[in-house]
């Protein structure tokens, strides 16, 4: 993997938490870890910043209520269930 050298500025108490802490061979891995996690979070929170106002309650009426969502969660997981019950009895068919 290619890297790249960066001039970072930390406060002096977590600079020195960092020092105390982390040994020396592992401080760049435990930043470029920690800078990839939070890199995941900004991703996910912009992802939902840009699909904010998406659903609409009056585009999917058949929603509205959360027993409404768990009754087609419900649902959903019942037909995959089916599903692979097929599956499963025609691969034992076929043996």
């Amino acid at each position: 993997m290619k890297t790249e050298r960066l001039t970072i500025i930390f406060a002096a108490d977590l600079a020195r938490e960092l020092r105390e802490l982390v040994p020396k061979g592992e401080r760049s891995k435990l930043i470029v870890e920690a800078t990839r996690d939070r890199l995941v979070r900004f991703r996910q929170e912009r992802a939902l910043e840009l699909t904010a106002g998406a659903w609409s309650d009056q585009n999917h009426p058949e929603f509205t209520r959360p027993e409404d969502v768990v009754n087609w969660i419900r649902e959903l997981r019942s037909s995959a269930d089916r599903r692979l019950d097929r599956i499963h009895s025609r691969s034992s068919n076929d043996e």
